[in-house]
């Protein structure tokens, strides 16, 4: 049964569990009242009197990875005692000769805190102002922004012709143009704060207009026989068919597949939890909004990056879930646990992987998310059981 002590002005309970190796370990909680001391206690003890051990070992894996997240958000605080928040508009003030950049660089970060968008989605954002929106209306004073010239910002972005990946190689008629669902994202993020600022004084009145259609392709799964062609392509790179392997069978995002902890592994009933992702996120993003939800803010592995790779919680509380592995997937896990030990053997205090199956190191350099683009759709799973 759990144990229940005061160390000071701590309130502790103090109860074993078993790793997915199968290792005792003692687990050390710290709370500050004796209220939730004492129902800590008993949720353990029920678990341990219906010999619940993976839910014990859950239990005890997720108030570290809280831990984590408070020490985090403690260190961010102490590091940056002097960051304010963004002054909101004063009504005194004369807005209505201010471009819809100045209004967006002052109301997206505030907005952004206030709805608590995730580093990933702050970046989603303003890519696509500096990629779309701002060459077009980023100079217009906001004033004058009228719902004609809305409608004519829509079609322009319906013939703008793609860049990147898509454009590469070909000729400018063959390029296509942006599709359907960025056209109604730009117009969603220009249409954000306008209510907004009309209290701010920028504009005295929102601009009525009819948003773009949408069209979405269904994106199709890969056959078996193609994920088996892929995986025999790379069985030259041990840890790339671990992490495509992973990411096929389980239906894995390619953040969830680097962000999976060493001991979330349970071979016994042949499962593993998925409670974490990995996200390479820029620096403002970071700056400008609060890390409660991250975990840990890798070191940069260039020094002029302006981007980081951190590990947080997932978007939603669904996405925390129980995957099952195959026969013919279990033993590559294994292999990559024996092979950890053995590096932590070796090199000692200067081998650090964070406690994950994979180092961040191994998702900038294999990059991921090129490879598990067909994780996570629909209608894989029924395939991904034959492999």
């Amino acid at each position: 049964m759990a144990t229940y002590t005061i160390r000071g002005s701590s309130h502790n309970v103090v109860y074993t569990y078993q790793t997915s190796d199968g290792i005792r370990k003692q687990q050390w909680e710290s709370y500050n009242t004796e209220l939730e001391a004492i129902q800590r206690k008993a949720y353990i003890d029920f678990l341990q009197t219906q010999k619940r051990p993976d839910d014990i070992r859950q239990a005890a894996l997720d108030y570290k990875r809280k831990r984590a997240i408070e020490k985090s958000a403690q260190r961010i605080s102490q590091e940056n005692p002097d960051v304010k928040e963004l002054p909101t508009a004063s009504c005194q003030e004369d807005n209505t000769h201010r471009t819809y950049r100045e209004f967006m660089q002052r109301f997206l970060p505030v907005h952004a805190r206030n709805k608590g968008f995730s580093p990933k989605t702050y970046d989603s954002y303003v890519q696509n102002l500096e990629a779309h929106i701002y060459p077009y209306l980023g100079d217009w004073v906001m004033s004058s922004i009228t719902p004609q010239a809305i409608d004519d910002f829509i079609d322009y972005l319906r013939r703008k012709p793609c860049r990147g990946s898509k454009s590469y190689g070909k000729k400018a008629s063959e390029i296509p143009t942006l599709s359907s669902p960025t056209v109604k994202k730009c117009y969603n993020i220009l249409m954000l704060g306008f209510p907004t600022a009309k209290r701010w004084g920028y504009v005295t009145e929102i601009p009525e207009t009819t948003p773009p259609s949408e069209k979405t392709k269904k994106r199709k799964a890969w056959e078996p026989k193609r994920v088996l062609d892929v995986l025999d392509s790379i069985e030259n790179d041990p840890l790339l068919h671990l992490a495509v392997h992973l990411g096929f069978i389980c239906s894995l995002r390619s953040g969830e597949v680097v962000g999976l902890e060493a001991g979330s592994i349970n071979f016994r009933d042949r499962s593993m939890w998925i409670t974490q992702i990995v996200e390479r996120v820029s620096d403002d993003a970071l700056r400008e909004l609060p890390e409660e939800k991250i975990i840990k803010v890798f070191p940069k592995q260039v020094s002029t990056s302006k981007s980081r790779l951190i590990l947080k919680d997932p978007k939603t509380d669904g996405s925390v879930r129980k995957q099952y592995l195959t026969t013919p997937l279990l033993h590559e896990p294994k292999g990559r646990l024996e092979e950890i030990a053995a590096n932590k053997a070796f090199f000692g205090e200067e081998y650090q992987d964070y406690g994950l199956l994979f180092s961040p190191i191994f998702y900038s350099n294999h990059k991921i998310k090129k490879t598990a683009i067909p994780c996570g759709t629909t209608g894989f799973s029924g395939a991904a059981t034959q492999i």
